[in-house]
């Protein structure tokens, strides 16, 4: 009943459309993840947190597709706007907020951390690293459509930016940030809270502290005394350790005396 449709030209179950929508909703998925880009704000003002996610999935679904029909209407292509401009959406956001922990936005709190990484792994870097790709993959896919002229027919310029960026470089760069420590930049801090400024180390290699907005003196005070008390809970740990090696030591000394006696 559908077919026609000016939203869907193509029936309810037409492939393209159906993966373009999809890769549309997937850019948002990106954008207000617990982890990424906005970090699920302005959800996370929401109290209930169950409604917290009830409202950022179905704004994201219903944006995402809101966002592919208006790319449609202006007559912009599916492949080159799923492929080329979605794939790389999606990848430089999964880049700047895992890889690099926000970089060089890392030093301020949402929601201003996520507008500058929205405008920056959105707008700035996907249009650089879809354009890098271009000069990158033209010479791979011309030998293979010179291989075989069908690939011509099944795969663009467009299709193969995707696959590099999602299936190669990602996967990449996840060993590197995993089994490597991002060498030769520093390793990986912890996740960077919403509320949070800073890493425990600088990407540039500057010692950087993990420390909230909130300058509330009781919440620092509470920090300080946890710090404090697991300090003096270890050297009392230690000490122990310490009087009972002595004990053992003493009791094992007395033993030989005895022995020789």
């Amino acid at each position: 009943p559908f077919n026609g449709d000016s939203s869907n030209p193509e029936g309810p179950a037409s492939a393209s459309w159906w993966f373009g929508c999809v890769v549309s909703i997937i850019v948002w998925v990106h954008n207000w993840n617990q982890i990424m880009t906005f970090q699920r704000w302005p959800f996370s003002l929401i109290g209930n947190p169950y409604l917290q996610h009830v409202t950022m999935t179905v704004t994201t679904v219903l944006l995402g597709w809101a966002v592919y029909e208006i790319v449609i209407a202006a007559g912009v292509d599916k492949t080159f706007y799923a492929d080329a401009v979605g794939a790389s959406q999606i990848s430089c956001s999964l880049y700047h907020t895992i890889a690099f922990d926000f970089w060089p936005f890392h030093r301020m709190a949402q929601p201003k951390r996520g507008f500058y990484a929205f405008c920056f792994s959105q707008v700035v870097l996907p249009f650089f690293w879809s354009f890098l790709c271009r000069i990158i993959l033209q010479p791979i896919y011309d030998l293979m459509v010179e291989a075989n002229p069908i690939y011509g027919a099944i795969f663009t310029l467009n299709t193969m930016i995707p696959w590099f960026s999602l299936h190669v470089v990602a996967p990449l760069l996840l060993v590197h940030h995993s089994f490597f420590m991002r060498w030769p930049l520093p390793p990986a801090g912890p996740p960077l809270g919403p509320a949070d400024v800073g890493v425990v180390q600088d990407l540039l290699g500057e010692d950087g502290e993990h420390e909230t907005l909130d300058n509330s003196s009781s919440l620092q005070d509470e920090r300080e005394q946890l710090v404090g008390g697991k300090s003096e809970a270890a050297d009392d740990t230690n000490n122990a350790t310490d009087l009972n090696a002595a004990a053992v030591l003493l009791g094992s000394n007395e033993l030989d005396d005895e022995h020789h006696v």
